[in-house]
């Protein structure tokens, strides 16, 4: 996301916002703002179409969340921070 979130015509989702980690009313409101952007009006019936798509299983679902210790090595933090580690972070609101 780093190189194109601030870039015209890009509507940025955090995959925990919009599959209602934050909430319901976090959830909705990114769910209003995606349809608004897309100039579809966010009728009850709009909404469920996306959460209905959010909330299909995909060929590559695990189940759950995956967890960054199974996945994450000190040559993939190394990494990171070559990219800007915590300012990322920041960036996108997880700090």
């Amino acid at each position: 996301m780093v190189p194109w979130v601030d870039q015209d015509g890009v509507f940025p989702v955090k995959f925990e916002e919009i599959v209602g980690e934050f909430g319901k009313d976090a959830q909705d409101k990114c769910v209003t703002l995606l349809l608004e952007y897309l100039g579809i009006e966010p009728t009850d019936d709009a909404k469920k179409v996306v959460l209905d798509c959010v909330d299909t299983p995909t060929l590559t679902f695990s189940g759950g969340r995956s967890g960054a210790d199974d996945l994450w090595s000190p040559e993939a933090q190394k990494l990171f921070q070559s990219f800007g580690g915590p300012s990322i972070e920041k960036r996108f609101g997880y700090v």
